[in-house]
């Protein structure tokens, strides 16, 4: 009788107007109003005392019990060791105090950002061609990452966010046929409807339970040796696996454990096409082993795992994210001497040279693609390096202490690697003496000694990078450097025709533009 009563109260409060409601609970400790609400708007109590008649629904509110309390403490100690496991930096009260202060109607990173310009809040902020701030945090949904950036910089930007893109991105070129570029873009849409901050998916104690499937993570490490590694042989698969098979063995923050999810998410991406970075929880269970004691030591293992942290969110399009990784795993790099010949202990040398002289190229590579996808100035020069390259061996049924094998004349997993350090020492030139060298005119000289260069650099590679008879494997780390073979032709000769002194030079760099862009296509 009494859950009936209770029922009925609660449907006539849904058919009372909030003022009625209000005057009903004012008026009921002096005397009870007469006229009920007519439960239409406007109400005729509403319209009599002149205001707004609005129909909501009443909040529902959990019942204040001993029982009800103690599963709310519980749950929040629990979301407190979630929070402080996700990220252990993180001060949790001085991050409340601040969701406090931006649910008072402050846009927190708008006052802190001008607290950092020395500008005050009332003040004119700075023009978009000025702020190349960005964030890619997939911690902060309410500052949620520019939508119109992609890992390549091809798609134009809108306003700030997207960091610094120089005249070599491909945004920048696409500017200069924006008229052929729908003016209104498709909206971003999410699966199943939802808002990409609110499907953001940590990584959560059921992922233990996945690694334990054994056909899951072979799967996807098989993916991952298979088609990733293939091009950018950042890990030496048989010492990996064979870490894999004793990984209970391995110390629980061993940089090894970061890599192995980092290589577990490359493997779901390649096979299917892969979620959202954020919604990967093989990513996120990366992230979370990420911590500032990375920083505080050197080692091999650190700069694979920054490579392929970098690599990845790149092709994620993540690129500042990328970018950033990129340069610690280059710093870290310098700093174990990765530039430098390693010096032999004995007359024999060993494939654990030989994967230094691997991963160093690997971050050679990166950076300058890097350089001349977003068109930010390089950070290596070709002066100070004396690594030898890379030898074309097949090494996947030895040790890292044997011999290095002799080189053999068939596609290996070092085979495109080789050819893409080769051609990114060219890459380089290209970039600093036409893509970003000094406005002045430029000597037609140059960039037919560059095109002269690329083509040599076609010649010059094995006949298995254009026979038609090769491992499946192999097309397509063969065809990933041929397209950047071809995208940087088109990039000298379309730098060129920018900055050309005489209209006659300007005409024929701007045909041999057409030329390898009908190529390539």
């Amino acid at each position: 009788m009494a859950k009936r009563t209770r029922l009925a109260s609660e449907t006539q409060e849904l058919r009372a107007c909030v003022e009625c409601r209000v005057a009903k609970t004012v008026l009921t400790c002096s005397k009870r109003r007469k006229s009920k609400c007519s439960g239409t708007a406007p109400c005729s109590y509403c319209s009599r005392t002149q205001k707004r008649c609005r129909f909501e629904r009443v909040p529902s509110r959990t019942p204040l019990t001993r029982k009800n309390l103690e599963e709310k403490e519980q749950l929040c100690e629990k979301l407190m060791t979630l929070v402080r496991n996700l990220g252990p930096n993180i001060d949790i009260e001085e991050a409340l105090k601040e969701l406090a202060g931006a649910g008072q109607g402050h846009d927190t990173n708008e006052t802190d950002h001008n607290s950092l310009l020395g500008v005050s809040p009332g003040a004119k902020s700075p023009t978009p061609l000025e702020n190349f701030e960005w964030n890619e945090d997939l911690m902060t949904p309410s500052n949620p990452p520019n939508k119109s950036l992609d890992g390549m910089a091809s798609l134009p930007t809108e306003g700030s966010g997207s960091g610094y893109l120089g005249n070599s991105s491909g945004s920048c070129i696409l500017e200069t046929i924006s008229d052929l570029l729908p003016k209104h873009p498709a909206p971003l849409v999410t699966r199943r409807g939802q808002h990409p901050a609110n499907s953001t998916m940590l990584a959560s104690p059921h992922i233990l339970r996945e690694l334990d499937n054994s056909i899951l993570t072979d799967s996807l490490m098989d993916a991952y040796f298979g088609w990733y590694n293939k091009s950018f042989p950042i890990l030496h698969e048989k010492t990996f696996r064979e870490k894999y098979q004793n990984r209970h063995h391995t110390p629980p923050h061993s940089t090894w454990h970061l890599i192995f999810y980092v290589v577990l998410a490359i493997g779901d991406w390649v096979i299917s096409g892969g979620s959202k970075v954020e919604e990967s929880r093989f990513y996120m269970a990366a992230r979370s082993r990420m911590s500032i004691s990375l920083l505080e030591s050197g080692a091999l293992l650190t700069v694979q795992a920054f490579l392929l942290m970098g690599n990845f969110l790149q092709k994620r399009d993540r690129p500042n994210t990328g970018y950033n990784f990129i340069g610690i795993a280059y710093r870290m790099a310098l700093g174990l001497g990765l530039h430098r010949e390693p010096m032999r202990e004995s007359t024999h040398d060993t494939l654990s040279s030989e994967r230094r002289r691997v991963v160093w190229w690997i971050v050679y590579s990166f950076d300058s693609g890097f350089s001349l996808t977003t068109g930010r100035p390089l950070m290596l020069s070709d002066c100070f390096i004396e690594t030898q390259l890379p030898r074309n061996i097949e090494d996947s049924t030895y040790p890292l202490d044997s011999i290095v094998p002799l080189p053999i004349d068939k596609p290996t997993t070092y085979s495109a690697i080789i050819a893409q350090a080769q051609l990114s020492r060219i890459g380089n030139t290209v970039f600093c003496n036409v893509i970003a060298g000094p406005k002045k005119d430029l000597d037609m000289k140059t960039p037919r000694s560059l095109d002269h260069q690329l083509k040599a650099w076609r010649l010059s590679l094995p006949l298995y990078f254009t026979a038609h008879d090769v491992p499946t494997w192999f097309r397509g780390p063969r065809a990933i450097v041929s397209w950047k073979e071809q995208n940087l032709r088109m990039m000298l000769w379309w730098g060129t025709q920018r900055i050309c002194g005489s209209p006659s030079d300007s005409e024929e760099a701007r045909n041999m533009c057409h030329y390898a862009a009908v190529e390539c296509i």
